[in-house]
């Protein structure tokens, strides 16, 4: 194995940059972060001018509200639910023509899609159930909502967030840096369906999982996930502040304690905004 060869860096939420020999990936950027949003990092989808493939996950708005900018003025690759293509078309006419370097031949529907190819790597979308909200998360955000100051802008992000394709298809992403010898299983999104995602691909190096308590199952979730695809190391993401006020602080420390009190010995990695890393840290846990 060379692990130490496939950079990645986390973008915030469950925005991910990966490298690996020339070439650049994106999956789910959302770079268009609100002023208040911790931490506060110094990127822009303006920065992003050149990368060879664009992966969405799904359409909810923390992972697809720059996905439409990026595909209409970068020619790469993208692939994204069929959902998600009409939102691209909207950008691409808002644009003036100088600025339209996407090419539309290269939108991809994920539906459509059997397997993504990028020199060495291979990328399997793996279709699953739609992410699931409770009646405690959703009353929750509400609350905070109504008691941020200025309310006004909070409201307007509940509602982005709320109206972003709520019921679109969700997939994960199987990573496969075959000659290698590396796979990561990329979830963007956390849904307790996953026996509806295949096992026969084997056994993933990496599962990548966000840190979502989205529902009162989320803990059960994560751990049927490593049950079901044996990892030898878990990737944490989406345990930032992103969208304040809808979301707030998490306890990092408790979900791991109780993630190693069932998987001892896996180890868990929780990756730094802007900071490279490689799979081979994220075997170590370091």
């Amino acid at each position: 194995m060379h692990p130490e060869e496939i950079t990645l860096k986390w973008l915030g939420a469950a925005g991910f940059e990966l490298r690996f020999g020339k070439r650049q990936a994106l999956v789910d950027p959302f770079l268009s972060r609100p002023y208040d949003a911790k931490p506060r990092l110094p990127i822009t989808r303006q920065d992003y001018k050149d990368f060879d493939l664009l992966i969405a996950t799904h359409t909810h708005f923390d992972h697809f509200a720059d996905v439409p900018y990026l595909a209409a003025t970068v020619d790469a690759p993208v692939y994204l639910p069929r959902c998600g293509r009409k939102d691209i078309k909207k950008e691409w006419r808002s644009l003036h023509r100088s600025a339209r370097t996407g090419n539309p031949d290269k939108w991809h529907s994920l539906e459509d899609t059997g397997r993504i190819r990028l020199d060495e790597l291979t990328v399997t979308p793996l279709k699953t159930f739609h992410e699931v909200f409770d009646a405690p998360m959703v009353l929750g955000a509400v609350k905070r909502i109504f008691n941020h100051s200025p309310r006004s802008e909070a409201v307007k992000r509940g509602l982005n967030l709320a109206t972003t394709h709520p019921y679109g298809p969700n997939y994960a992403m199987h990573f496969d840096w075959r000659s290698r010898g590396s796979r990561m299983l990329f979830f963007g999104s956390l849904s307790r369906h996953v026996y509806r995602v295949s096992a026969e691909l084997g056994q993933s190096d990496v599962l990548a999982i966000p840190y979502c308590p989205a529902n009162r199952q989320w803990m059960k979730e994560s751990a049927r996930l490593v049950q079901r695809f044996q990892p030898k190391a878990i990737m944490v993401h989406h345990f930032d502040l992103w969208l304040p006020p809808i979301t707030n602080d998490l306890d990092l420390k408790k979900w791991r304690d109780k993630m190693q009190a069932r998987f001892p010995g896996l180890p868990i990695y929780f990756p730094k905004p802007l900071k490279e890393f490689t799979l081979e840290d994220v075997l170590a846990g370091k």
